[in-house]
């Protein structure tokens, strides 16, 4: 599956004009879960819309503006709006922690 790769930026413009539902991953370059979430998702089909935003850089606000405490952390979005997160454990981060989350209704 090719994951739409954004920045914090681009996923404040997605939300202010969507009005679905949106999972967003927000991952970093040097967080080996952060790698291997992704390395899954390549070969995986999921029935969702999903995209990655990249925090990499400790001093993206999106740390700060979507309440980032961990990477991968995902969020959806329903009509522009938060409704529910799952941050990575221990263990790491699975896509089916995204179905999961997906397939949540609030």
């Amino acid at each position: 599956m090719q994951v739409k790769k954004i920045n914090a930026k681009e996923l404040k413009s997605m939300l202010a004009n969507d009005s679905g539902e949106l999972v967003a991953v927000f991952i970093a370059n040097w967080c080996g879960y952060s790698k291997g979430l992704m390395r899954e998702l390549e070969g995986t089909t999921v029935g969702f819309k999903l995209c990655e935003v990249d925090i990499s850089e400790t001093e993206d606000k999106a740390w700060e503006d979507y309440n980032i405490d961990v990477v991968p952390t995902a969020l959806l979005f329903r009509a522009g709006k938060e409704v529910a997160r799952r941050a990575c454990s221990f263990e790491g981060m699975r896509v089916k922690d995204l179905q999961a989350l997906a397939a949540r209704r609030a």
